[in-house]
């Protein structure tokens, strides 16, 4: 009797997408989590903005912040104090933004904002509209922000590859008993096939991605594509700025370097599911040093 395989198929490879779901929940909070030990490390703090938040999805922004140069050095006035700045803007719900004031102040408004939002925090102040506040930095090295890309983006591969070769090892290996017991047809491709339909829901996004683009629809989505394939983050912002809020804006050569990642999770799906049906464990060549200790072991209990 053989097993029909298409069932079965569908089911790993929805496993593999809640997999690759969790990989990206991970990679998201790691990469926030680290980021923000970056920030810290390696830039100053030099104002506070405070936001409200209207009924009509815009926001009132207050900002103080001390001018710095190019350099990130503080820029100073004729007295040798810095320079402290006052900017009142207006964001859209659209994600666009309106100067409406500026000033420049005395360091008492920067600290008057602090007590402010350390009121806020508490509870001690009873706004009518939801509040909430952020620290301004100085600009993050950009060889530092390319070496944190390169180092966080590895860390998230290993993540987002461990969880599907794990599944796909040991589909691999069960198929292989299967055939070997004559219970099912012999597919060395089954875990390419698998790898195809766990990516759907990431070909639809960049699919979307396109078609916004295209047509204009949705243009400031390209911060929820980003979320989507937080997994591969650092590689969407090699290509996208940072400070790229319009997707019409992502140049042709940009949008087709995009589409490479997601070709990864079909190959990751079809090498590991070949290394499990040929019982390559790569554990082994690792942990036990290509001695074949556990594999060994597991088939001596077999026999």
């Amino acid at each position: 009797m053989e097993f029909a395989p298409t069932q079965s198929t569908l089911k790993t490879a929805v496993k593999v997408y809640l997999f690759s779901v969790l990989a990206g929940v991970i990679c998201f909070f790691t990469n926030m989590s680290l980021f923000m030990i970056v920030t810290n490390v390696f830039t100053n703090n030099i104002g506070l903005a405070s936001y409200t938040q209207y009924p009509n999805g815009s926001q009132l922004m207050l900002e103080a912040s001390y001018q710095i140069d190019d350099n990130g050095h503080y820029v100073l006035d004729e007295t040798g104090n810095k320079i402290l700045w006052e900017r009142i803007y207006l964001i859209q719900p659209d994600g666009t933004q309106q100067k409406l004031f500026e000033q420049i102040v005395d360091a008492d408004k920067l600290a008057a904002m602090e007590a402010d939002n350390a009121a806020n925090t508490s509870g001690a102040t009873s706004s009518p509209f939801p509040t909430a506040s952020s620290t301004i930095h100085t600009p993050l090295n950009p060889g530092i922000r390319r070496t944190f890309d390169i180092w966080i983006q590895v860390l998230m591969m290993i993540l987002f590859v461990a969880f599907p070769y794990s599944v796909l090892w040991g589909t691999g290996d069960r198929d292989r008993n299967l055939v070997e017991g004559n219970r099912l047809k012999e597919n060395k491709h089954r875990g390419l096939k698998i790898g195809l339909l766990a990516s759907v829901p990431a070909a639809a996004c960049y699919a979307a991605l396109l078609f916004c683009r295209a047509t204009g629809f949705f243009d400031t989505g390209i911060a929820q594509y980003r979320l989507a394939t937080i997994g591969f983050g650092s590689i969407v912002n090699f290509f996208v700025p940072y400070d790229l809020a319009s997707i019409q804006g992502i140049t042709p050569a940009a949008a087709a370097a995009l589409f490479p990642p997601l070709l990864i999770l079909p190959a990751v799906c079809w090498l590991s599911y070949l290394l499990g049906y040929n019982r390559v464990s790569l554990k082994d060549r690792i942990v036990y040093t290509a001695t074949g200790k556990h594999l060994k072991s597991r088939d001596k209990r077999k026999n």
